[in-house]
């Protein structure tokens, strides 16, 4: 679906702790970036925490995340 440049304000990129794939999320940064979106970045392995902490003080209009590790317990 194609995305009008700028209609997209901020999104909140990240990797969830214990997720460390980060290939996929750098390409979702780049298709986003060259669409005029303004991205925050934060990577792989971020605590919610952290991730609290930055969508409260940037509030971007989305928070996107994948998973491609599963937990074994």
């Amino acid at each position: 679906m194609p995305v009008k440049k700028g209609a997209l304000k901020k999104v909140c990129l990240f990797l969830p702790a214990g997720e460390y794939h980060e290939i996929a999320l750098l390409l979702v940064a780049y298709l986003l970036k060259r669409k005029g979106v303004k991205v925050i970045y934060l990577g792989a392995h971020t605590p919610f925490t952290e991730l609290e902490t930055i969508v409260q003080h940037h509030q971007p209009n989305y928070v996107y995340t994948h998973i491609t590790s599963s937990s074994k317990n």
